[in-house]
């Protein structure tokens, strides 16, 4: 019984010390830019204003939102083209200060505007 108890406690302090696969290392949630259904948001980005510009139309809806962060042009831009397609999103064509995705009869533009390490990141979905 002793030994049991000894198991359960050992349990619980590596799951609460964040042992790999513990509940503190799952505590890092992937966080989405609002207004779309999956659409990751940046590390190192964050939301500008409160709420998305939503218009829903007979032919599509059309969302645009606006994130800022330090973060660099080159690193965002590649963490969009590796993270899309693996949520379904083709991609279309990119620049340094853009890149176009679509998926599902919709369009993404996200631009890239500002300095290096001081980057405002536009999301734009409408109809394709």
């Amino acid at each position: 019984m002793l030994m049991l108890r000894r198991k359960i406690a050992i349990l619980l302090l590596c799951l609460v010390a964040g042992w790999p696969g513990g509940l503190a290392a799952q505590t890092t949630e992937r966080r989405f830019v609002p207004g779309f259904d999956d659409l990751p948001l940046m590390p190192g980005l964050t939301v500008v204003g409160e709420a998305p510009v939503v218009f829903d139309k007979p032919g599509g809806r059309i969302v645009d939102m606006v994130a800022h962060g330090p973060v660099g042009q080159v690193d965002a831009l590649a963490f969009y083209q590796g993270a899309l397609p693996e949520l379904g999103w083709q991609p279309l064509d990119s620049t340094p200060a853009r890149a176009r995705f679509r998926r599902e009869g919709e369009m993404l533009l996200i631009e890239f505007a500002g300095r290096e390490r001081n980057l405002t990141v536009r999301f734009l979905l409408s109809p394709s």
